[in-house]
């Protein structure tokens, strides 16, 4: 559903990039704890980063910039090895004298490779720092609560309240029975 989600709505007039993620931009969302496979005694201390599930597409579609390594991929999928990317708060807080690529992280009792470092995008408003935070393919994790935020980047001089309503037919076009 979310691959074509994706694909009917990049394919609408005016979208400049699309994605789909478990929270918006600006939503905490989540946190968990997390151990470096290695280091677990130093987990203690750690503060829980925050968790986003996002498609592969939402690093570029948000301007979020690749500092290292690659960014989520189409093949990151269900039957892929499970992997992850951190931010640039959490490759300081959680490898400061390390390069993070490769490491392997345990969340939720499973472990998943670290495959890049992207930069900082604020979740707690603009005045808070930038806390550490992972990202998950959201093919690669089941559905929390069945809710998640289509991003779309529009192209300059789009209509965004003619795109939210061929978006809204996407949608219902896909599944009449959504919640929208």
């Amino acid at each position: 559903f979310n691959g074509e989600l994706e694909r009917r709505v990049a394919a609408l007039p005016g979208a400049a990039g699309v994605a789909i993620a478990a929270n918006h931009p600006v939503d905490a969302g989540w946190s968990s704890s997390i151990v470096v496979v290695g280091r677990e005694a130093e987990a203690a201390d750690w503060p829980e980063p925050s968790i986003r599930f996002v498609t592969p597409s939402y690093f570029e579609t948000l301007g979020v910039p690749l500092a290292a390594g690659r960014r989520l991929e189409q093949t990151d999928g269900v039957d892929a090895p499970p992997v992850l990317v951190i931010n640039e708060a959490a490759r300081r807080r959680f490898f400061p004298a390390q390069d993070p690529i490769g490491q392997r992280i345990r969340l939720w009792g499973a472990e998943r490779r670290v495959v890049g470092v992207v930069g900082n995008e604020r979740f707690n408003g603009l005045m808070a720092a930038t806390p550490p935070a992972v990202y998950l393919p959201l093919a690669q994790v089941p559905v929390m609560n069945g809710g998640h935020s289509v991003l779309v980047r529009l192209r300059a001089g789009s209509d965004p309240t003619a795109f939210t309503l061929a978006l809204r037919r996407v949608v219902t076009e896909l599944d009449p029975e959504l919640p929208l």
